[in-house]
């Protein structure tokens, strides 16, 4: 008999621990949801730019020249930014749209010049304004920069030189770019890569 007893207390407790784990659960969740509002409530008293928002209306008179610039705060850009890509969720895309110009001309350098070689090879990219001709108006328009190597390499995987490398500056290929479109071409030799380099020196460069 008292076997039975003992069995029956033990159940008991069982039944009283399971029926306060959803209690204990909750209540952690609104602790940390108390923590999380106190921690956004100090970050927006020590930085209230940081959840200004500007309107339609207010970009319109900000570029019409009616209002004083106006910067838009980190959430409302996040936020913004999560509304374009939640229904875009293809990554190269999303990368396109973050990155813009200097993403979109590294992917399609490295797509062309995998159509011409499987090997990891380095390419030779001229300065940013030859895709535009030199004309230094469209490419601000476009924010038209060729990616520094690091950067490149970091969106795409490609190695790339530019004019004015100083060392390990071989390359295997060249771009040869105009305002209508590109090509990628073989190096043979060095003393073709110095001369596509001198051809590309009456285009005055701006900074990488």
């Amino acid at each position: 008999m008292a076997k039975s007893n003992t069995n029956t207390t033990t159940t008991n407790l069982a039944v009283e621990n399971e029926a306060k784990k959803p209690t204990e659960s909750m209540l952690g969740s609104v602790v940390w949801t108390i923590i999380a509002i106190i921690g956004l409530f100090i970050v927006a008293k020590a930085n209230p730019l940081f959840f200004q928002s500007v309107t339609d209306d207010e970009k319109e008179m900000m570029q019409a020249g009616q209002m004083a610039p106006k910067q838009e705060g980190r959430i409302p850009q996040y936020w913004q930014a999560y509304k374009e890509q939640k229904d875009e969720l293809d990554i190269d895309e999303r990368k396109k749209s973050r990155y813009g110009w200097p993403y979109y001309i590294a992917d399609q350098l490295t797509q062309e010049l995998k159509k011409k070689t499987t090997q990891k090879e380095v390419l030779l990219v001229p300065p940013g304004r030859m895709f535009f001709g030199g004309d230094s108006v469209k490419q601000a328009q476009y924010g038209g920069v060729v990616p520094e190597p690091s950067v490149f390499y970091y969106y795409t995987g490609t190695k790339i030189v530019q004019k004015d490398c100083k060392n390990n500056c071989a390359a295997q290929w060249y771009v040869n770019a105009t305002p209508q479109g590109f090509t990628i071409e073989k190096l043979n030799n060095k003393q073709q890569q110095d001369s596509v380099i001198n051809s590309w020196s009456s285009v005055v460069a701006d900074k990488y």
